[in-house]
């Protein structure tokens, strides 16, 4: 069984060798997707070279992260998260002398869980677990007691109250993808590795901040008439509806990188289709067999998601708009021309298609 003796290592399977030696071969590129679990029927066996499955596999799904470890370039990381994992830490909590000692979950009740609540503020006031960690905990709990009960009589209310917090609206961290170079070497990866359609909404989400849906579902062929008669694209398609109506206007006006990711896009599109889904393909399919391989492919190149690429042309409109660095890059606008931050912050919200200019703050910093 394993104990605290127990070692771990990576082993390249031979059907696994035989595969990667063929990709090498052919200069196709290849990334880890997914992770599966097996608990070998509660024994410890020594991995066999020659394994075709695990032993007792419970579990597979995608990859939530993939990265190499900045402490060891030869050494990559891979997480998966799951409600399981959030569960276990809650039933560890329950077992131990600061929880309740409960062993049966007929006698969780919400006292239990209030209890929880204020175990894992605590961990957030310490600095143990982030705002966003401590809420998700919470929140799969809430899930797993209604599977369990079959009802949502015992919960949590608000995971963020019970905090006493809310996840920070303000970028702390330079956003990932500015480097125009960089994101053109990945899309460059994702085309070899035949994921094109998840080149081209790199290349749309840089170049025009659009959301992953925005940049799915755009009508191509509109949005190439508007740039030949007008100059500049209305961003229609795929919007969020927080905004006033789905048809709010939303005009970018065009430059060389914007027409480079429209054409490519064009060009990446299925035979017949007006944006990247081909005519019987829908969202969700597109997601699994596209959007989470590419995923993988952006964690191990640096960058956290398609998202970072929305934040990258924010923070880029704010210093063309101002002529200053933007606020996470320790830009001082505000400081010296507050009527000029208010008229970036207030362009990029509408670019952005917010409509709210305290948003912004969570794409390139706060007011400082």
């Amino acid at each position: 069984m394993i104990n605290k003796a127990s070692k771990f290592y990576a082993l390249l399977t031979t059907l696994g060798a035989r595969k990667l030696a063929a990709a090498n071969a052919q200069g196709k590129p290849w990334t880890i997707t997914h992770m599966g679990v097996g608990d070998a029927n509660g024994t410890d066996p020594v991995p066999d070279p020659e394994q075709r499955a695990l032993i007792n596999e419970c579990r597979r799904a995608p990859l939530n992260r993939l990265a190499v470890s900045p402490a060891n370039a030869a050494v990559i990381i891979a997480e998966q998260i799951a409600h399981a994992d959030r569960w276990q830490a809650f039933v560890k909590w329950c077992r131990s002398e600061d929880g309740p000692g409960v062993n049966d979950a007929r006698r969780i009740d919400r006292q239990v869980l209030a209890d929880y609540a204020a175990h894992v503020r605590g961990q957030v006031e310490r600095g143990e677990l982030a705002v966003s960690t401590g809420q998700n905990r919470i929140s799969s709990v809430n899930r797993s007691m209604a599977a369990l009960r079959g009802d949502q009589y015992v919960k949590v209310p608000s995971p963020s109250k019970a905090l006493g917090m809310q996840r920070s609206g303000v970028r702390q961290s330079v956003p990932q993808g500015q480097d125009r170079e960089q994101v053109k070497q990945i899309a460059d990866v994702l085309c070899r590795g035949h994921l094109q359609r998840a080149a081209a909404i790199v290349l749309l989400a840089r170049a025009t901040g659009m959301r992953l849906r925005e940049a799915i579902l755009a009508d191509l062929p509109r949005l190439q008439r508007e740039a030949h008669r007008y100059g500049k694209i209305n961003i229609q398609d795929g919007t969020k509806g927080g905004r006033s109506g789905a048809s709010a206007p939303r005009w970018i006006w065009m430059n060389d990188y914007i027409r480079e990711a429209l054409t490519y896009a064009e060009q990446a599109s299925p035979l017949g289709s007006g944006n990247l889904l081909a005519l019987n393909e829908s969202y969700l399919d597109f997601q699994h067999r596209i959007v989470r391989p590419a995923r993988g492919i952006l964690h191990a190149h640096h960058l956290k998601g398609f998202h970072e690429l929305r934040a990258a042309y924010a923070c880029e409109r704010y210093e063309q708009i101002t002529n200053q660095l933007s606020p996470i890059k320790g830009g001082r606008c505000y400081q010296i021309d507050q009527p000029l931050d208010q008229k970036a912050r207030a362009q990029i919200s509408y670019e952005l298609g917010h409509g709210r200019i305290d948003v912004v703050s969570a794409y390139i910093g706060g007011r400082t």
